[in-house]
């Protein structure tokens, strides 16, 4: 027989093979970290918004601090080589020589002008603001008619001619008629010419067709006593 001891010894040490191996405790489940907010990015994307919007309203250069020119320039203060603003930048002379060509299509030289010194102010070489304004120096009010003015006051689709300059082809008349061209295709409409005689009709026709090489100016030639021009809707 074995001594008790050791009796004690052997069983204890089966106990002990026996006992259940404790489990690893779990990794501790990691969450995603959150990125932190970009502000940079937001104020840039909030204000080439506005500066959009205030580009299609025409809030070109005023009001102060809520037009496209003072928004897109905030712009291009945090972030210098942004593109959106660069080329909304370049957009705000050229849509001001746009509404140029509509005013003084309109018989609104005055207006035409200042809306073309303005372009300058922000592109001293942008080149077809430059062009227009040398033109618009060139007319004359022959071109606007003196035989109804308060008829051409009430219709903006209206544009009188003075007979004696077109009777006698007066050179100022040129860029008048060229302008009325130039609006007649930017509105898609057709150029109702009315003249004393078909010659004329057929000259003041030419004048216009000289502004829009390449297109084919929609229109009709009539025999009227008063010149004008009528733009009207297909």
């Amino acid at each position: 027989m074995y001594p008790r001891s050791l009796l004690l010894l052997l069983l204890a040490s089966l106990v002990a093979c026996q006992a259940p191996v404790p489990k690893p405790s779990p990794e501790p489940v990691k969450r995603p970290v959150k990125p932190k907010p970009d502000f940079r990015a937001a104020q840039i994307n909030s204000l080439l918004s506005d500066a959009e919007k205030a580009l299609a309203a025409n809030r070109l250069t005023i009001p102060k601090h809520n037009n496209a020119l003072d928004l897109y320039r905030a712009v291009l203060a945090i972030d210098p080589n942004n593109v959106q603003a660069n080329s909304g930048l370049q957009m705000i002379p050229l849509r001001y020589v746009e509404m140029s060509r509509n005013a003084a299509a309109k018989g609104s030289l005055s207006k035409a002008k200042t809306w073309l010194r303005r372009a300058l102010s922000i592109d001293p070489d942008n080149a077809p603001a430059k062009t227009l304004l040398a033109k618009l120096q060139k007319v004359n009010v022959p071109a606007a008619a003196k035989t109804n003015p308060a008829q051409q006051d009430n219709d903006e689709n209206l544009y009188l001619i003075d007979p004696e300059a077109l009777k006698n082809k007066d050179e100022s008349l040129q860029p008048y008629l060229q302008l009325i061209a130039q609006r007649a295709k930017i509105d898609g409409l057709l150029a109702i010419i009315s003249a004393p005689t078909d010659a004329q009709g057929r000259w003041i026709y030419l004048q216009m067709k000289k502004a829009l090489p390449g297109y084919r100016l929609r229109g009709d030639i009539r025999r009227g006593r008063n010149p004008q021009i009528k733009l009207e809707t297909p």
